[in-house]
């Protein structure tokens, strides 16, 4: 059972080091999502824009509350 105590490493992603931050790939990652934005928008009508504007409403709600409970956990 000795062998098996090892120390448990958590780390934040990007697991890669590649020398930029969190931040810059996550902004880069929506950059490149816009043109396909751009085109849903123009190819599936005011209905694509809805659903896009929807599916941010629900993600912000759900990250605002979940970083609530966090910070109130004691």
């Amino acid at each position: 059972m000795a062998g098996l105590a090892r120390t448990l490493e958590i780390r934040t992603s990007p697991h890669v080091l590649s020398g930029y931050s969190v931040d810059t790939i996550m902004f880069n990652v929506v950059l490149a999502l816009l043109p396909a934005t751009v085109f849903a928008v123009y190819a599936f009508g005011m209905m694509a824009l809805l659903t896009l504007s929807t599916a941010k409403a629900i993600v912000g709600t759900s990250d605002t509350t979940t970083l609530n409970m966090i910070a109130s956990t004691p």
